[in-house]
């Protein structure tokens, strides 16, 4: 089957929108993120690129953490940073996360 000039600028186009569009990319990482879900639900290993962005993230994050904890810890030696500190520090993180998603989701712009 041959293909006519049109037909392969229209497929193109297609592929051009689908590799460049804003929207695309955050619908795949969404499927992304389901498949991980489903996977670790079902007792599988997760690996790939995700998965290794999401340790790297993670190790990062406890890593600010715990210097933060030890600042804290040695600029107040009267009072101490538990775990239960650090989650809250998470929790408000989050929160503050969620209102920036809810933000471009009313700027209609899809923050999935």
């Amino acid at each position: 089957m041959k293909l006519t000039k049109e037909q392969i600028e229209a497929a193109a186009g297609i592929i051009h929108y689908a590799v460049t569009s804003e929207k695309v990319k955050l619908r795949w990482g969404a499927l992304q993120r389901q498949i991980m879900k489903d996977r670790i639900a079902a007792g599988l290993k997760v690996e790939g690129y995700r998965a290794d962005w999401l340790r790297k993230t993670r190790s990062a994050i406890m890593d600010a953490m715990v210097k933060s904890a030890n600042e804290f810890n040695a600029t107040y030696p009267h009072d101490r940073i538990s775990a239960t500190d650090m989650a809250d520090a998470l929790n408000t993180t989050l929160r503050a996360l969620q209102t920036v998603k809810s933000a471009l989701k009313g700027n209609s712009q899809d923050a999935s």
